[in-house]
């Protein structure tokens, strides 16, 4: 694998990449839909607009990696390293698509399970209806994220920033939420039962959930 000095876009749909060591390319506006990519190493990668779109990232190293407005839908990223990742616009919604009319990639939910997002930017990045069970978005930059619908069940959410989140109906049921920033962010119909929001942004539980018109 390597950039194109044509800046022609790369395609590496469905090829298999298991294990492979892509540190510190530039892949931007790469092709690599319904690809296997479980264990590659992108730390520090520049993976701006990649099409993702089915792909395997499980246990991927994708630390410092720049997925700026990135197609994530329908991947699976469960137990992948995305410490200081840039997903700022990416699209991590659930789908999946045909090929060739006989086979099908992606996930009706993107799996997103038990991944580290720790300090991650992903302000406006969408992951409504995303299985984020038991991850970690410590310090993450949540601003503006479309988060309707997702299961954050055991998250750990400390000191993110969840400004203007919409968080409709997500699933909330044992997060943590210490030092969260939640101005503005909407917790209509979210599932909130073991979830302790004493610690967000010093804000009393009462006007956290007022506030959100909860």
């Amino acid at each position: 694998l390597r950039e194109d000095p044509a800046g022609k876009k790369a395609d590496f749909s469905r090829a298999d990449l298991t294990g492979r060591n892509l540190a510190g390319v530039n892949l931007s506006k790469a092709r690599m839909v319904g690809a296997n990519c479980t264990k590659v190493n992108f730390e520090k990668s520049l993976l701006k607009e990649v099409d993702f779109f089915g792909a395997d990232l499980s246990g991927a190293n994708l630390t410092g990696a720049d997925l700026a407005n990135a197609v994530l839908r329908g991947v699976a990223l469960r137990g992948a390293n995305l410490n200081h990742t840039n997903l700022d616009g990416a699209d991590l919604r659930g789908g999946t698509i045909l090929f060739g009319g006989e086979t099908s990639v992606g996930r009706k939910v993107t799996d997103l399970s038990e991944a580290v997002f720790d300090f991650a930017s992903m302000a406006q990045a969408r992951m409504a209806g995303a299985n984020l069970q038991g991850s970690s978005l410590i310090g993450a930059n949540l601003k503006g994220a479309l988060l309707a619908g997702a299961d954050l069940s055991g998250t750990n959410l400390s000191d993110a920033n969840l400004e203007e989140a919409n968080l409709q109906s997500t699933r909330l049921t044992g997060a943590r939420f210490e030092g969260a920033k939640m101005k503005n962010a909407n917790l209509t119909r979210a599932v909130t039962e073991g979830t302790d929001f004493k610690k967000a942004w010093r804000k009393p539980v009462s006007e956290v959930l007022t506030y959100n018109h909860f």
